[in-house]
């Protein structure tokens, strides 16, 4: 039987963060996406680089996947995405790493 049927058989919450399945009370959320831009921003981003992109590009359980890149563009009308580095920052910690 899956496991959300069970879970919603006994009335609880059924979520997968990172590997752990939980059923019943979850995980709290305390680190939004905002913050977790701005914890890889204070922690990993070279000052001197003003252009670069730094955004949540998905969620991984319960980490955000940060992505730092910059937009370099070849010519005027063409362009490429030059990463810095990609990490992931824990929505119930705020812990930080790196990818790379």
């Amino acid at each position: 039987m899956p496991v959300k049927s069970i879970g919603t058989a006994i009335g609880n919450q059924v979520g997968l963060y990172g590997d752990v399945l939980y059923i019943g009370k979850q995980p709290a959320i305390k680190i939004t996406e905002a913050q977790a831009i701005q914890m890889v921003r204070d922690k990993y981003v070279i000052k001197i680089y003003s252009n670069l992109v730094i955004e949540v590009d998905h969620n991984e359980g319960n980490n955000y996947v940060v992505h730092v890149y910059e937009v370099v563009m070849d010519d005027e009308t063409t362009g490429h995405t030059a990463t810095y580095g990609w990490y992931y920052v824990d929505k119930s910690t705020g812990k930080l790493e790196s990818m790379f």
